[in-house]
């Protein structure tokens, strides 16, 4: 029997605008003993296969590239909850995220069932902390509204700690 492994889609930013929201990531991570990772909107997170499946959903991903155009998403605003993976995050808006996770469905129909589409957001910080220290690295680090460029969509392993996270196949979009 062959191992299933845990997968995920991500939306990551490239070129300048990933230098800056890794900074900003990395600068957390170093202040507070977190994890480092790479900054992403999830699009899809429970995409479990073995590395036969895989096949199939590196096809769903190539099928679904084809049908998106690169789309603009706007980063603003922070927001934070009691959750290790949502512990403090950047709000994301654009008006072709809600079609882009329809899309989504019709391969990975586990979307509809996951908190992504409800609440787009690209973490900053991952783990457990007060809410005081949230406000405290907000108020530390404004952020002006960013327009990120997506053109791409991310196979990412998300097995183990989250500094052990790698994207494994990029489909252009």
């Amino acid at each position: 029997m062959h191992e299933r492994k845990k997968y995920s889609l991500w939306l990551c930013p490239r070129d300048e605008q990933l230098q800056l929201t890794t900074n900003l990531v990395n600068q957390l991570a170093l202040r507070y003993s977190a994890p480092k990772f790479v900054p992403h909107l999830t699009l899809v997170a429970k995409i479990l296969a073995d590395d036969q499946e895989l096949e199939k959903v590196n096809q769903d991903i190539s099928s679904l590239a084809k049908q998106i155009s690169p789309l603009f998403i706007t980063l603003e605003g922070y927001g934070f909850k009691d959750e290790r993976y949502r512990c403090l995050y950047l709000l994301a808006r654009s008006s072709e995220l809600a079609n882009l996770y329809d899309l989504t469905a019709n391969y990975f129909p586990q979307v509809k069932s996951e908190h992504f589409q409800a609440l787009p957001h690209m973490s900053v910080l991952y783990g457990d902390f007060a809410e005081s220290t949230k406000r405290e690295i907000i108020s530390e680090h404004p952020i002006e509204p960013l327009d990120i460029k997506i053109d791409y969509i991310d196979l990412c392993l998300t097995e183990g700690q989250a500094s052990e996270w790698q994207i494994i196949h990029s489909q252009k979009l």
